[in-house]
């Protein structure tokens, strides 16, 4: 495996024809394209300012950030982040995490989709698992999603689509329409401001306000009223309950998890996601300084040695190459994580303090087995991130038993 480099021109555009594995693709501040491990097996196109290239194995490159990017099919989970031109995804098998780009479509995920940070409008055709969008510029189009929707602080309008439960909080504006349809329950938060025309129409449950001081459960399936001018128009329909909440403020798009948990978690926050991945990054950047020293060493030790060179070569290649897999394994663990972290800060913003029952101590052995039935999911899920936080459990361990909680629920 090798480094490639090659130069893009102004207005060109950058296609991926295939994956075999996972793709990871960051924007950078220079006008070329740097591709780590290249290999044989993978093939490189130029035509007509277009860079095509296809991969046997996994892909990690750099490209300008001013660079149009199109995807057309990646085996297993894609990293794409710092982008801003448009990027047209068609097919990626596993996840997908988007984050800091322009102008985004994708086409189909077989996992889930985790997206922050974008600066245009995005469009999603399909998501085989959960969705968690935060922070969207432009308009919002997630056609089908068959977990759950999370949306956090989008600008224009939105329509969304889930076959699970829907959680969302925006400030409607009077020119964008909003529509959101879930198979199960369906969440609302607005600014106590709201000025539009909501019909809402929840086909097996309950309708519940929680709208400044209008506190009710209708038992009729349909309810329509106009807010303020009525400027924009929100359509939102629930296989399961609705539920409509406001806040005195304007939401904002800020994670604190400052709400009300017994002492144990009450810090628990933005501390604990700035400190865990920090730590994970960290581990990551000290792997390429470790190998260079190592190979470094044992090129010397070799030669002394009277080793061939071509045989000192072949064993440095297949060291680096058990060391960037194990770069790979820690970075794919450290997204995962961040993306669980940010997911359960979207679903705590605004929600209304649950005090837990007891304070007793969790035990890592027989927790799957013996769960405590007057401890919610969600604590337990929070029990798992502290532990994580306090290095009781490697982020390995955290992801697996937060995949297993989720499986059992």
């Amino acid at each position: 495996m090798s480094e490639k480099i090659f130069e893009v021109e102004a207005g060109s555009r950058l296609v991926i024809d295939r994956v075999s594995r996972d793709l990871t693709v960051k924007g950078w501040n220079q006008g070329t394209v740097k591709i780590q491990d290249w290999t044989d097996q993978d093939d490189f196109q130029e035509e007509e300012a277009v860079y095509r290239l296809t991969f046997s194995g996994n892909a990690v490159l750099y490209a300008p950030h001013n660079l149009a990017v199109k995807i057309h099919k990646v085996e297993g989970d894609a990293v794409i982040k710092g982008l801003r031109e448009t990027l047209e995804i068609k097919k990626v098998g596993g996840d997908l995490y988007l984050s800091d780009l322009g102008g985004t479509n994708v086409s189909s995920v077989g996992g889930d989709l985790f997206a922050k940070y974008i600066r245009g409008d995005l469009s999603v055709q399909k998501v085989g698992g959960d969705c968690t969008i935060l922070d969207v510029d432009g308009q919002l189009s997630t056609a089908k999603t068959g977990g759950d929707l999370i949306l956090n602080a989008v600008g224009g309008g939105i329509e969304a689509r889930a076959g699970g439960d829907i959680n969302a909080q925006f400030s409607p504006v009077s020119w964008q329409a909003y529509a959101l349809q879930a198979g199960g329950d369906l969440t609302i938060q607005f600014p106590e401001d709201l000025s539009a025309a909501v019909n809402c129409v929840s086909k097996n449950g309950s309708i519940i306000l929680n709208l400044g001081d209008d506190h009710q459960t209708l038992a009729r399936k349909k309810y329509q009223k106009t807010f303020g001018e009525g400027g924009s128009s929100i359509d939102l329909q629930a296989g399961g309950e609705i539920l409509l909440a406001t806040k005195k403020e304007s939401w904002s798009p800020k994670f604190d998890f400052q709400f009300d948990l017994d002492p144990d978690f009450s810090s628990f926050g933005e501390e604990f996601t700035t400190q865990t991945i920090n730590q994970l990054e960290k581990q990551l950047d000290g792997l390429d300084r470790h190998l260079q020293e190592s190979l470094t060493g044992l090129s010397e030790t070799l030669n002394s040695l009277g080793v061939p060179d071509h045989k000192i070569q072949k064993m440095q290649e297949k060291i680096a190459e058990s060391s960037q897999d194990a770069a790979r394994r820690l970075e794919k663990i450290t997204r995962k994580t961040r993306a669980k972290i940010e997911k359960k800060a979207a679903q705590a913003q605004g929600r209304t303090g649950e005090k837990r029952r007891g304070e007793e101590r969790f035990n890592l052995d027989s927790f799957l087995k013996n769960r405590e039935s007057s401890a919610s999911l969600e604590e337990e899920q929070m029990m798992i991130l502290q532990m994580l936080q306090d290095k009781k459990i490697s982020a390995d361990q955290a992801n697996d038993l937060l995949s297993a909680l989720e499986k059992r629920s």
